[in-house]
């Protein structure tokens, strides 16, 4: 059994974009983005979302998220099954390097290239993870939902917040808990 998470508001107990914004002290810039683009395509928003941060150092962004608060529990499972386990997130890579060491595992992450940021397809790497066994995907957000219903397995992580409704609907379980969480992950055959 292959396990693989979404980061922000599945392992982390909060969004990790607003908590950098939160923390660089321009909230209000990031949420007036938000606002603007909230009707856009995914990969457009994340776009114009992302470029509030460009001005700041990675270095200093990768410092504050590695204080955003994780589930513990959640961190522990995936430290125990680090050989099989994996994050799938569309953070940059340069943003989570400290973060994602906290869990000791594999990370598919988008990336800057070219000066362009190439957001990651969680479904396309479910995919490809499931050519070597089968996935529990565990996500909460309307960008998880493709790789929610195609994985064999599936959480929508409703625990720090609300999972997103084509996140729920997309889902086999959802997770109102941490310990749900846990449970349904402990439950399956390895």
């Amino acid at each position: 059994m292959i396990y693989a998470f979404d980061l922000d508001s599945t392992l982390t107990k909060k969004e990790t974009l607003p908590f950098i914004a939160q923390n660089m002290g321009n909230a209000a810039a990031y949420c007036n983005i938000c606002e603007e683009t909230a009707n856009l395509p995914y990969s457009d928003a994340l776009n114009k979302r992302l470029a509030v941060f460009a001005a700041y150092p990675p270095k200093k962004i990768a410092e504050i998220l590695n204080s955003v608060p994780v589930f513990a529990g959640l961190q522990n499972f995936i430290i125990e099954n680090r050989d099989n386990s994996f994050i799938i997130t569309s953070n940059l890579d340069i943003y989570i390097k400290k973060l994602r060491d906290k869990f000791c595992c594999k990370v598919f992450s988008s990336t800057i290239k070219n000066g362009k940021i190439q957001i990651i397809d969680k479904e396309k790497i479910v995919k490809k993870l499931q050519q070597k066994d089968k996935v529990c995907f565990t996500g909460d957000g309307e960008n998880d939902a493709n790789a929610l219903k195609i994985a064999d397995f599936s959480v929508a992580a409703s625990y720090a917040k609300k999972a997103n409704e084509l996140a729920v609907k997309a889902a086999k379980f959802e997770a109102f808990t941490e310990n749900d969480a846990l449970m349904y992950l402990k439950s399956l055959p390895k």
